[in-house]
Protein backbone atom coordinates (compact mmCIF):
# COMPACT_ATOMS: atom_id res chain seq x y z
CA UNK A 1 0.00 0.00 0.00
CA UNK A 2 1.57 3.10 -1.19
CA UNK A 3 1.70 6.32 1.59
CA UNK A 4 1.54 9.77 0.31
CA UNK A 5 1.44 13.37 2.27
CA UNK A 6 -2.23 12.92 2.40
CA UNK A 7 -1.82 10.34 4.89
CA UNK A 8 0.09 11.85 7.33
CA UNK A 9 -0.27 14.34 10.46
CA UNK A 10 2.67 16.25 12.37
CA UNK A 11 1.58 17.07 15.91
CA UNK A 12 3.81 19.25 18.27
CA UNK A 13 3.49 18.67 22.10
CA UNK A 14 5.30 19.77 25.32
CA UNK A 15 5.79 17.92 28.45
CA UNK A 16 3.03 19.48 30.71
CA UNK A 17 1.68 16.40 32.48
CA UNK A 18 -1.24 14.90 32.33
CA UNK A 19 -2.71 17.11 28.87
CA UNK A 20 -0.32 18.06 27.15
CA UNK A 21 -0.13 21.95 25.07
CA UNK A 22 -0.25 20.60 21.27
CA UNK A 23 -0.54 22.19 17.84
CA UNK A 24 -1.51 20.05 14.54
CA UNK A 25 0.03 21.54 11.48
CA UNK A 26 -3.05 21.15 9.71
CA UNK A 27 -1.53 23.28 6.60
CA UNK A 28 1.29 21.60 5.92
CA UNK A 29 2.70 21.04 2.67
CA UNK A 30 3.45 17.74 3.36
CA UNK A 31 7.19 17.61 3.28
CA UNK A 32 7.83 15.97 6.74
CA UNK A 33 11.67 14.82 6.69
CA UNK A 34 13.54 13.35 9.41
CA UNK A 35 17.64 11.99 8.95
CA UNK A 36 19.59 9.77 11.56
CA UNK A 37 17.62 7.29 12.65
CA UNK A 38 19.62 4.43 13.35
CA UNK A 39 18.91 1.21 15.80
CA UNK A 40 19.07 1.92 19.20
CA UNK A 41 19.13 5.10 18.87
CA UNK A 42 22.81 5.67 19.36
CA UNK A 43 25.75 6.21 17.35
CA UNK A 44 28.44 3.65 16.48
CA UNK A 45 32.10 3.15 16.73
CA UNK A 46 34.02 0.66 15.25
CA UNK A 47 36.92 -0.94 17.56
CA UNK A 48 40.44 -2.44 16.04
CA UNK A 49 42.51 -4.90 16.64
CA UNK A 50 45.90 -4.05 15.30
CA UNK A 51 44.14 -2.72 12.28
CA UNK A 52 41.96 -5.46 11.77
CA UNK A 53 37.68 -4.51 12.52
CA UNK A 54 36.84 -6.38 15.53
CA UNK A 55 33.20 -4.92 16.70
CA UNK A 56 31.02 -2.45 16.88
CA UNK A 57 30.33 -0.62 20.26
CA UNK A 58 27.70 2.08 20.98
CA UNK A 59 28.84 5.43 22.34
CA UNK A 60 26.65 7.83 22.95
CA UNK A 61 22.79 9.16 21.95
CA UNK A 62 22.33 9.99 18.19
CA UNK A 63 21.09 13.51 17.28
CA UNK A 64 17.99 13.07 14.78
CA UNK A 65 17.17 16.07 12.73
CA UNK A 66 14.59 17.16 10.55
CA UNK A 67 11.98 19.71 9.34
CA UNK A 68 8.05 19.97 8.14
CA UNK A 69 6.90 23.07 6.57
CA UNK A 70 3.31 24.69 6.35
CA UNK A 71 1.58 27.55 5.06
CA UNK A 72 0.32 30.72 7.84
CA UNK A 73 -3.33 30.92 7.02
CA UNK A 74 -4.10 33.13 9.81
CA UNK A 75 -2.24 35.46 11.35
CA UNK A 76 -4.35 36.33 14.27
CA UNK A 77 -5.46 33.08 15.22
CA UNK A 78 -4.72 32.44 18.89
CA UNK A 79 -4.56 28.93 18.88
CA UNK A 80 -2.92 26.35 16.73
CA UNK A 81 0.07 28.19 15.50
CA UNK A 82 3.33 25.88 14.93
CA UNK A 83 5.60 28.98 15.37
CA UNK A 84 4.52 29.76 19.02
CA UNK A 85 4.99 25.81 19.75
CA UNK A 86 8.66 26.29 18.64
CA UNK A 87 9.59 29.57 20.09
CA UNK A 88 7.80 29.34 23.58
CA UNK A 89 4.91 32.44 22.48
CA UNK A 90 1.33 33.01 22.29
CA UNK A 91 -0.20 29.79 23.90
CA UNK A 92 2.42 28.19 24.14
CA UNK A 93 4.34 30.73 26.90
CA UNK A 94 3.57 28.30 29.51
CA UNK A 95 5.37 24.81 27.85
CA UNK A 96 6.77 22.94 29.95
CA UNK A 97 10.03 21.25 28.43
CA UNK A 98 9.81 17.76 27.76
CA UNK A 99 13.29 17.63 29.29
CA UNK A 100 13.46 18.36 32.89
CA UNK A 101 17.14 19.52 32.81
CA UNK A 102 18.76 22.64 31.12
CA UNK A 103 18.06 25.59 29.00
CA UNK A 104 15.34 26.07 25.98
CA UNK A 105 12.14 24.18 25.64
CA UNK A 106 11.93 20.73 23.95
CA UNK A 107 8.94 19.13 22.24
CA UNK A 108 7.87 15.99 21.31
CA UNK A 109 7.14 15.43 17.65
CA UNK A 110 4.58 12.61 16.45
CA UNK A 111 4.10 12.02 12.84
CA UNK A 112 0.84 9.95 11.92
CA UNK A 113 0.24 8.45 8.88
CA UNK A 114 -2.95 6.45 8.50
CA UNK A 115 -4.55 4.54 5.39
CA UNK A 116 -6.67 1.68 4.92
CA UNK A 117 -7.20 0.91 8.62
CA UNK A 118 -3.36 1.06 9.78
CA UNK A 119 -1.42 3.41 11.31
CA UNK A 120 2.11 4.24 11.81
CA UNK A 121 3.27 6.13 14.56
CA UNK A 122 6.76 7.83 15.01
CA UNK A 123 7.65 9.88 18.26
CA UNK A 124 10.41 11.60 18.51
CA UNK A 125 11.74 13.16 22.14
CA UNK A 126 13.26 15.97 23.33
CA UNK A 127 13.39 18.27 20.01
CA UNK A 128 14.92 21.55 20.05
CA UNK A 129 12.99 23.95 17.14
CA UNK A 130 14.21 26.72 15.17
CA UNK A 131 11.91 28.43 12.47
CA UNK A 132 12.44 29.81 8.93
CA UNK A 133 10.18 32.08 7.46
CA UNK A 134 9.33 33.23 3.96
CA UNK A 135 7.28 35.21 2.09
CA UNK A 136 5.85 33.27 -1.05
CA UNK A 137 2.56 32.58 -3.62
CA UNK A 138 0.44 31.40 -2.48
CA UNK A 139 0.84 31.54 0.91
CA UNK A 140 3.59 32.90 3.27
CA UNK A 141 5.37 29.54 4.28
CA UNK A 142 6.92 28.32 7.50
CA UNK A 143 9.55 25.84 8.65
CA UNK A 144 10.31 24.11 11.82
CA UNK A 145 13.39 22.48 12.06
CA UNK A 146 14.42 20.22 14.64
CA UNK A 147 17.08 18.33 16.33
CA UNK A 148 15.77 15.97 18.51
CA UNK A 149 18.09 14.60 21.60
CA UNK A 150 15.84 12.17 22.93
CA UNK A 151 15.68 8.99 20.18
CA UNK A 152 12.41 8.18 18.36
CA UNK A 153 10.03 5.49 19.36
CA UNK A 154 7.86 3.30 16.83
CA UNK A 155 4.30 1.67 16.97
CA UNK A 156 1.59 0.30 14.69
CA UNK A 157 -2.20 0.37 15.20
Amino acid sequence: MAWNPRHGTVTLNDGTGGTPLDVDLSNEEGDFSVSGLIQGSRTLEALYDRGTFDQLIETQDVQITGSVSYRIDDWASSTDRPIDAALKIGNFASAVSTHATGDGVMLTIKYVVSRGGNTYTMTLNKCLCTVDQSESFPATAATINFTCYGGATFAKA
